[in-house]
């Protein structure tokens, strides 16, 4: 028995075996480049992540530092207006206001 099967396996690899090494070197070079595309595509995956954190980062001290700025602006307002309010506010007033 085991013959027989040794035969149809010779037999078989006489009729099949070229196409089939020609299709094993096609997967494999499939395979090959695939794994050459996903790594090319994970490379600029992570180039593409880290421009995005770089521009990310750069764009949120902007904000901080307007925000800093806007809010010294406000305070030094609100201090100015303070100061009119509670000068004119001390000054007595003349009689010929009353």
């Amino acid at each position: 028995m085991r013959d027989r099967l040794g035969n149809v396996d010779q037999i078989r690899d006489l009729l099949f075996g070229k196409q089939q090494r020609d299709y094993e070197t096609r997967l494999n070079k499939l395979e090959s480049s695939l794994s050459a595309l996903q790594q090319e595509m994970r490379d600029r995956l992570n180039q593409l992540n880290d421009t995005l954190s770089t521009e990310l980062r750069s764009t949120m001290y902007s904000l901080e530092l307007r925000s800093t700025m806007y809010s010294l602006e406000l305070r030094s307002t609100m201090y100015s207006l303070e100061k009119k309010f509670s000068i004119s506010a001390v000054r007595p007033m003349k009689n010929s206001q009353i």
